[in-house]
C-alpha cells in the first residue's frame, strides 16, 4: 500500500475495528491445494481487502456481509502476491417445503447439485 492509502486506512481503522461478526464458516483459516482461505470477519478487514486488492468488495458488499447473506474470503497461495483473490459466496438463504417443512434429503442433495452446476457454469 502506498502512503496515501495507509493513512486513509489508519483513519478508518478506529471506526471500523469494532464492527465485526462471528465466523460463519471458518473459525480459523484453512488450506486447500496450497491455497489459504481466510474468512473476513469485520469491516476493517473487509476495507483492507478492498484496498489491498484494489476493488469494490468493501463498498459494494459491506451490508450484505454484515447481515450474513454474503461471505467473503481472502485466498492466497503461500506469500505469492500474484496468486491471490477475494472470494465472495452468496449463501442459500432459505429452502423450505409446504408449511415450512424441512426438505427431504433427496431435495437437499438435488439443491446442492443444482448450486454446484450453477457455480461451475458461472462466467465472469
Amino acid at each position: 500500500l502506498d502512503e496515501k492509502n495507509r493513512l486513509q486506512i489508519e483513519n478508518k481503522k478506529q471506526k471500523l475495528i469494532d464492527r465485526n461478526w462471528p465466523a460463519r464458516v471458518l473459525p480459523e483459516p484453512v488450506e486447500h491445494n496450497g491455497y489459504r482461505f481466510t474468512e473476513i470477519l469485520n469491516f476493517y478487514d473487509l476495507y483492507i481487502e478492498g484496498s489491498k486488492m484494489s476493488h469494490c468488495v468493501y463498498h459494494n458488499f459491506k451490508h450484505s456481509v454484515e447481515e450474513g447473506s454474503v461471505l467473503v474470503f481472502h485466498v492466497q497461495q503461500d506469500n505469492d502476491l500474484e496468486e491471490q483473490a477475494t472470494l465472495g459466496l452468496a449463501m442459500v438463504d432459505q429452502s423450505y417445503g409446504y408449511r415450512n417443512k424441512v426438505p427431504s434429503d433427496g431435495l437437499k442433495k438435488a439443491t446442492r447439485a443444482f448450486l454446484k452446476e450453477i457455480n461451475q457454469n458461472q462466467v465472469r
